[in-house]
């Protein structure tokens, strides 16, 4: 399923933002939207460098507005889906080559109408037509039947109960929590120094929803870059095995 595109800012203090980065310099819409038309690869976008600006621009201002995390959290939220998807593994694309057999389909059916076609212009031709029932008019002004006064009360009962019968049972919404990147990296770190090598299935909870994958694999990814754990996958889509590195201090890692 694709996601649909964020609209460009509108709120005034978000103009004042503008990102620095090696390969951009602008606003963060326009970013966004380089990334989306192709323009711009998001592998050479650091997500970590956008947080870092905005967080020291948020702390600038004398007050922050609500509109502004929340504008700024529905573009990070996207890029993050991109950079997420970029990532993972891909099929090759295979080019489906054409049926054999599908030209002579066409001509089949082709000949089928043409056909049908012959067969409605002999019959125009001699005479043959056919014509319609016409439709049946009643005379409703003929009708001596009168309709039975309803005193208001009776209508406001009936009203109520047509209203009581067309409204849903009312349900109880229970959210889930979500987990952060922070915390899901968090939680690899402890698994990783009580349990030492372990698989990527044993890190997440027995139901995970799509976002707490994104996270633990977008949080594995950074662990690796960091070279706190080492990776293999026998095959593509395979059980991912993790095992940690002792060349940094599992603290450290945590912080970071």
């Amino acid at each position: 399923m694709t996601a649909p595109p964020v609209s460009p800012t509108t709120d005034p203090e978000m103009h004042g933002y503008q990102l620095r980065l090696p390969n951009f310099e602008g606003p963060l819409d326009v970013l966004l939207r380089l990334i989306e038309r192709h323009q711009l690869e998001i592998t050479d976008v650091s997500l970590v460098e956008v947080t870092d600006q905005f967080l020291g621009y948020v702390s600038e201002l004398p007050e922050t507005s609500p509109d502004v995390l929340a504008e700024f959290t529905a573009i990070a939220s996207r890029l993050l889906l991109l950079k997420s998807r970029s990532l993972l593994p891909s099929d090759p694309v295979v080019d489906e080559e054409d049926e054999t057999d599908d030209l002579a389909q066409q001509l089949i059916a082709y000949k089928v109408v043409k056909d049908a076609a012959l067969l409605l212009r002999e019959r125009q031709e001699s005479g043959l037509s056919s014509y319609g029932r016409p439709p049946v008019i009643q005379d409703w002004g003929a009708s001596t039947e009168k309709i039975r006064p309803m005193p208001v009360r009776g209508l406001l009962k009936a009203l109520q109960r047509c209203v009581t019968r067309s409204l849903p049972p009312a349900t109880t919404f229970r959210p889930r929590p979500v987990i952060s990147l922070a915390e899901m990296t968090s939680r690899i770190v402890d698994h990783l120094r009580l349990r030492g090598k372990t698989r990527f299935s044993s890190l997440l909870s027995r139901t995970p929803d799509r976002h707490e994958q994104v996270a633990g694999f977008v949080a594995l990814l950074t662990l690796w870059k960091q070279r706190a754990v080492e990776l293999l996958q026998e095959e593509r889509f395979a059980e991912i095995e993790i095992e940690p590195l002792q060349t940094r201090p599992q603290e450290q890692i945590a912080d970071d």
